[in-house]
């Protein structure tokens, strides 16, 4: 039975062949190795402000970038507009685009004050029309999130950026990668290896990311990697599964970013569900069946965040159909929802 999610393995030879324009995105940006290396950059570079972060946001981020901002957490729920109450003058306002589902237009600092640096994540629609046309002061995005890299983050600025930055790339977390995803893609491709040793080292990986505290730039394999993807063509892939999903499971379930048309703006189909029981039983049954669903993200215990968004993260499950997987992946997935459903 194929296993469906999870950390990308190694890519096989379909996933290259790149043209110039594929990376037309990526023009006049600093990569970093890790989203919150370009955060750790960002704080080095506009000094300690208050930032206002949304409380439906990954928690672990949201504490990181308190090492170098004053967070302040701004309710800002799937389905409902931001409550942006005591921006001011000076502060940092980061926009995410969530699931991809949103537009400029939902954050637009300039009808709070002229001196609003606004700072804008778009590591769930990379290539999306919002992200690759950004008025915004900064842009960031995490490529770890779609793209099958070791390391890899850009950010792009609306002002000059200072040639000085990250001084050294991110080997180590680079050979941690590449030697996990090569082992995971032999275990997949002709069972060969021990699971729970890619296991382990995709652990490391993570842990490596987590116990950072400076910034980065990209490791020179996952560079190399990432101007070799076709990216045009994984995300063709991954749009087409997801259209081809939400077309299956129709009415029978609630698709939280059901409300995306645009192609690039596509990330994953996240499912909301009618309550955390429900999702739990979901899950639990998925992974019986090798299929290995996320939750973005789980907000029990976070004070700060809003009971409208806590409710949200308790109910939602996200379905990994991303371009390793065939119309046949995307029914087989769709099939289990239905009948469980």
């Amino acid at each position: 039975m194929k296993e469906i999610g999870s950390f990308f393995e190694y890519p096989g030879e379909g996933c290259f062949g790149a043209s110039p324009v594929e990376h037309g995105f990526l023009k006049g940006a600093k990569l970093f190795a890790s989203g919150r290396d370009a955060f750790a950059f960002l704080g080095g570079l506009l000094g300690r402000r208050r930032m206002f972060v949304p409380d439906y946001f990954c928690p672990h981020t949201g504490i990181f970038i308190s090492r170098y901002f004053d967070v302040v957490f701004y309710k800002d729920t799937p389905g409902q507009p931001p409550v942006l109450d005591g921006l001011c003058d000076g502060c940092v306002l980061l926009a995410v685009n969530t699931f991809g589902m949103y537009g400029p237009e939902r954050y637009d600092a300039n009808r709070f004050g002229n001196n609003i640096i606004l700072v804008e994540d778009h590591s769930h629609a990379p290539f999306s029309k919002y992200a690759t046309m950004s008025n915004a002061d900064y842009s960031i995005a995490s490529l770890r999130k779609v793209l099958p890299v070791g390391s890899g983050a850009y950010l792009k600025s609306n002002r000059a950026l200072p040639v000085a930055g990250a001084v050294r790339r991110c080997e180590h977390q680079d050979a941690v990668f590449f030697d996990a995803a090569r082992k995971k893609k032999a275990y997949l491709e002709g069972g060969y290896g021990d699971k729970s040793a890619f296991l382990k080292l995709y652990a490391d990986l993570e842990s490596i990311v987590e116990r950072n505290t400076e910034a980065r730039s990209i490791g020179e394999e996952s560079e190399k990697l990432l101007f070799g993807l076709n990216i045009g063509a994984l995300q063709r892939s991954r749009a087409e599964n997801f259209f081809f999903f939400r077309s299956l499971v129709g009415s029978n379930a609630t698709l939280l970013n059901g409300n995306v048309s645009e192609a690039n703006s596509v990330f994953n189909p996240v499912l909301l569900l009618r309550d955390g029981k429900t999702r739990n039983a979901l899950r639990a049954r998925l992974i019986e069946e090798k299929i290995y669903p996320p939750i973005h993200w789980a907000l029990d215990g976070i004070e700060e965040a809003s009971i409208e968004s806590k409710d949200i993260s308790g109910r939602v499950l996200t379905i990994p159909l991303d371009y390793r997987y065939s119309a046949y992946d995307v029914e087989r997935v769709a099939n289990i929802i239905n009948n469980f459903i």
